[in-house]
């Protein structure tokens, strides 16, 4: 895909997420790049198009070296590589955009490719990639003396001694490192190219892998509330909620004081936790939910809603996560609405809510919302519709 149209795509996405239209335009609380991170690094795992474009012309690199024999393979090693292989040889500038492009995508493939070690006839031993550390395989470095420990390097050596070798006699052949099978999935060549792209910003915090992974972001995203419900509570981890605090910072409000209260200055845990609005929908609430100890409802840093979540049960993260809801609803309507909505009518909303989802959370036979949307009516037979109509 051309980088007009990556740009033309990512454009339209910004728009339809933002809620733009023509002639107006809507504040943006949080980076694009913030957005099209993982999930698990703390984004909405919106795709870079970009990467995306790459990992599948690396797909189309891996056919032509998986299916050497294939009509299209011998087709392009003809003309482009006739006395070499696809991945040793240097390509001439001047080729088809069609070439470029499987030039591209083979450049990723280089990176997350590795040799499979059979009679050790096809692999250079200080140019190819044959042993791997991790997740990164890596070309070997010289030393200057004679033995295994010794030519290579220590780590190198450990890792050399490790290799299986085949039971039977059979050629060495490439292998996509990144998955068990070996085999090539756009779904891995998509997260090396992102993660090869500088975009993934490791923050130092509690839970956090050296990959920059989070797993405590789980207990939002694997929650079984409505997406809706997950959205909101993302947008609060992030603390990205308009609050008059953030409108403040972004010079929309002269004053960050919540108006409710006119005590403090608003941001996403005093809204939905430390207001008096909050605190009064919580205590209703107990009469019906099981939910945490008031102490638990406690602001434990930046992560304090993770946090949370994290020391919860499945059902009680998900009565947390509907009452952090339903307060800012609530807290929506005083401030821009009429004000009409009551604590007493958002306990009845929230338990008649949670009473309709359930059942259909409890479906079994729904995988994925791919059921049937109509079920036919239980079918009568003809003789019985007679007898009856015979018994009037």
């Amino acid at each position: 895909m051309p980088e007009r149209f990556c740009e033309e795509y990512e454009q339209m996405v910004r728009n339809f997420w933002w809620g733009h239209d023509k002639g107006e335009r809507k504040v943006h609380w949080i980076g694009w790049e913030k957005l099209m991170s993982p999930k698990l690094f703390g984004g909405l795992g919106f795709r870079d198009i970009r990467c995306f474009n790459q990992a599948l012309l690396a797909r189309q690199a891996w056919r032509l070296l998986d299916n050497p024999d294939s009509l299209c393979a011998r087709v392009l090693k003809a003309k482009y590589y006739p006395n070499g292989s696809l991945i040793d040889t240097a390509f001439p500038s001047g080729s088809s955009p069609t070439w470029k492009g499987i030039e591209y995508g083979l450049e990723l493939l280089k990176k997350g490719l590795i040799w499979r070690i059979g009679d050790g006839r096809q692999i250079k031993i200080w140019r190819s990639q044959w042993v791997a550390h991790g997740e990164n395989p890596v070309i070997l470095q010289k030393k200057a003396w004679n033995r295994l420990k010794h030519i290579v390097q220590e780590n190198d050596a450990s890792e050399i001694l490790k290799i299986k070798m085949p039971g039977r006699e059979m050629t060495d052949f490439p292998a996509w490192h990144l998955e068990k099978t070996g085999i090539f999935i756009v779904r891995s060549a998509y997260r090396l190219a992102w993660n090869q792209s500088g975009k993934v910003r490791v923050e130092a915090s509690s839970g956090t892998a050296t990959n920059g992974e989070r797993k405590i972001w789980k207990n939002i995203w694997q929650t079984n509330v409505q997406p809706k419900v997950r959205i909101f509570a993302w947008k609060l981890a992030q603390d990205r909620l308009p609050t008059w605090g953030n409108k403040r910072k972004r010079k929309i409000e002269q004053s960050g004081i919540y108006p409710i209260c006119g005590m403090t200055e608003e941001n996403g845990f005093h809204a939905t936790v430390e207001c008096t609005l909050a605190r009064g929908l919580r205590e209703a609430m107990r009469a019906h939910w099981v939910l945490p100890a008031e102490r638990s409802f406690a602001y434990t840093g930046p992560d304090w809603l993770l946090v949370l979540l994290d020391s919860l049960q499945s059902s009680e993260k998900e009565h947390v996560m509907y009452l952090l809801w339903r307060v800012w609803h609530l807290r929506n309507d005083m401030i821009h609405g009429k004000g009409s909505a009551s604590i007493a009518e958002s306990v009845s909303f929230l338990v008649s809510y949670e009473g309709q989802l359930l059942p259909i959370r409890q479906r079994e036979d729904d995988k994925k919302g791919k059921g049937p949307m109509y079920r036919e009516p239980n079918q009568i037979s003809l003789s019985t519709s007679i007898n009856k109509l015979t018994d009037k």
